[in-house]
């Protein structure tokens, strides 16, 4: 509202400058949130508080969406400290 655009518009619009969907946009970014608290040294956080922490409501959009990003699920990511394996 404060752009004075509908939502749809705005979404519209943000895809034509961004190139990705506003919607693509933000599971990015709370993956990558999600691989920042999964690879700090120091934090000892489980998978269901890393998911709440970044947005999602429950473990299982959020494994699906990690893995969609980055091809493996959250548990095989931090096993692999972090590395993502390319077959």
């Amino acid at each position: 509202s404060l752009a004075g655009l509908t939502p749809t518009y705005f979404s519209t619009f943000f895809k034509q400058v961004v190139g990705i969907s506003l919607w693509n946009y933000i599971n990015y970014k709370r993956i990558d949130m999600a691989i920042r608290l999964i690879t700090s040294d120091g934090l000892r956080k489980n998978m269901i508080d890393i998911a709440a922490e970044c947005g999602f409501n429950n473990t299982a959009n959020f494994n699906k969406t990690f893995k969609q990003i980055t091809g493996m699920t959250p548990s095989d990511y931090k096993k692999n400290g972090g590395v993502v394996e390319i077959s």
